[in-house]
């Protein structure tokens, strides 16, 4: 009574898991590293003005914390300036006739009001209905560089 009479175990080799979430980390980490320590904002957006960031650049950049944008409380589009958005809406359109990707600088209002240049190099990816599925890609701050040529126009 009580006495125990034997056991049962299985048991599972699991090294092969194991390697392969190590892999998986190291390979996280390097991503990480390279999206923290370039100058671009990496983003995914979709058709409808929501975006998402991977990074915290964000907030330099527009004064926004990138969880007002990946929640969609606040939408990209809401940011472009009015006098830009049919050119920004042209580009879209034409990439979706071509081969999905587009270059295209465009102006935003951070939300202390200044303006920022923007340069958006992006990549459309439709679904089986070619449909918008999202864009990704990635934002750089030209505003140095568009100031600049200003200066220089009005030298000439």
């Amino acid at each position: 009574e009580g006495a125990v009479k034997g056991f049962l175990c299985i048991a599972a080799d699991i090294t092969d898991a194991k390697r392969s979430e190590e892999a998986r980390l190291v390979s996280e980490r390097k991503l990480r590293r390279l999206i923290d320590n370039i100058p671009n904002i990496v983003f995914k957006g979709y058709a409808d003005g929501r975006i998402e960031f991977v990074d915290n650049k964000i907030e330099a950049l527009t004064g926004y914390h990138r969880e007002v944008f990946n929640s969609g409380r606040l939408k990209w589009t809401d940011l472009v300036l009015p006098e830009d958005r049919s050119a920004a809406r042209e580009s879209l359109i034409k990439a979706l006739k071509h081969d999905g990707h587009y270059i295209r600088e465009y102006r935003i209002r951070r939300k202390d009001g200044h303006v920022v240049w923007l340069q958006a190099s992006s990549q459309i990816v439709c679904d089986a209905e070619c449909r918008i599925d999202f864009i990704s890609g990635a934002f750089l701050d030209i505003t140095k560089r568009k100031e600049a040529e200003a200066a220089l126009e009005k030298l000439r």
